[in-house]
């Protein structure tokens, strides 16, 4: 399939990277351990995306800014959320 119809490192940022960031610091924030399982694999998507030629180094690191970026967002909305008082 990569051969015939993929395209060499040509998706910016990289969804894969980005979503493996945000499940690694949700699992992190839920249990070190549970986080400490997922955050191998995810660190390996980011170097396997690389390596293996799907994206360029830059999209992995922005597909990260993006994962960061989605976490940053999430926490304050997250804590207005369970400051309304309940009904």
């Amino acid at each position: 399939v990569s051969g015939r119809g993929g395209v060499d490192g040509a998706a910016f940022p990289s969804s894969h990277v980005a979503l493996s960031g945000v499940s690694a610091a949700f699992a992190w924030r839920s249990s070190r351990r549970l986080g400490l399982a997922v955050v191998v694999p995810a660190l390996g998507i980011v170097f396997a995306t690389v390596y293996c030629r799907f994206h360029f180094a830059v999209d992995s690191i922005a597909g990260l800014a993006l994962a960061v970026a989605a976490c940053g967002v999430y926490r304050p909305l997250d804590m207005r959320r369970d400051a309304r008082p309940t009904a």
